[in-house]
């Protein structure tokens, strides 16, 4: 059977190596945040430019759409039978 011991040990240090400790900590926390932040903001960057892509990407497609129809159309009436043509379009019979 394996048994596993932990040791656990304190650091008793004089004031002024005390609040070098602290000031090293306090440093330390602060680099962390700071990173953070920093990734944090990159990652909001990245959303927007993903949406705003996305969203040039619907535009682009839409004006693809709306040209494609609008060449159709106007190939339909050329070859006279479009919209407009005798006995074609909505109110014909």
């Amino acid at each position: 059977m394996l048994v596993t011991q932990a040791f656990r040990f304190e650091l008793d240090p004089p004031n002024k190596v005390r609040s070098a400790l602290a000031s090293h900590a306090g440093a330390a926390q602060f680099a962390y945040n700071w990173g953070l932040d920093q990734m944090q903001a990159r990652l909001d960057a990245r959303r927007v430019l993903a949406a705003l892509a996305r969203r040039r990407a619907i535009d682009g497609s839409m004006k693809r759409l709306m040209m494609f129809r609008q060449r159709r159309r106007a190939m339909n009436d050329r070859r006279g039978c479009g919209a407009g043509a005798p006995g074609r379009g909505p109110g014909a019979a």
